[in-house]
């Protein structure tokens, strides 16, 4: 008969690559190993946002919005509106998959913004626009602003 001693592991062995691999494939060789740095798959935004951030578009959306924060923990509204565009660029179709890149360590660095809004802040933030008035005041001037990010052309646009 056999005893088997079970001894209770408070620490799991830290599994790492310690050292390069390499593949070959074809005429290439790819170098696999680790690293310490963050990593996203939603990282290839970061060219919108650097240009969204040199055209300062955050303090004109933060003009524009008719929300106000409710309370000192809140998520700033701009952050809010933000976070929802980087759901949408993701290709998110839903506000759960939008809140879903809440667990992406690099999206909120890349938006500048504390952290993303939940499925129910989103819900909140978006019942916001309640009337044709607001809609109006926040939409008409950030059309203006697109328009005028635009060359000017003798024909116009079509």
């Amino acid at each position: 008969m056999y005893h088997f001693q079970h001894e209770n592991h408070k620490a799991s062995t830290h599994q790492t690559v310690t050292e390069e691999i390499r593949l070959k494939t074809g005429g290439k060789t790819i170098k696999i190993t680790t690293t310490d740095a963050k990593l996203s798959a939603h990282a290839g935004q970061a060219t919108f946002w650097a240009f969204l951030h040199r055209v300062n578009f955050r303090p004109l959306l933060d003009r524009v919005l008719p929300h106000r924060p409710t309370s000192p923990n809140a998520l700033a509204p701009v952050e809010i509106a933000l976070s929802f565009l980087a759901g949408i660029l993701a290709g998110a179709d839903k506000l759960t998959r939008i809140a879903h890149l809440r667990n992406d360590p690099v999206l909120p660095e890349i938006l500048d913004v504390k952290r993303l809004p939940s499925q129910s802040t989103l819900s909140r933030f978006l019942a916001g626009f309640d009337g044709q008035a607001k809609n109006l005041r926040a939409f008409r001037p950030l059309w203006r602003w697109a328009m005028e990010q635009l060359p000017s052309r003798a024909k116009g646009y079509s």
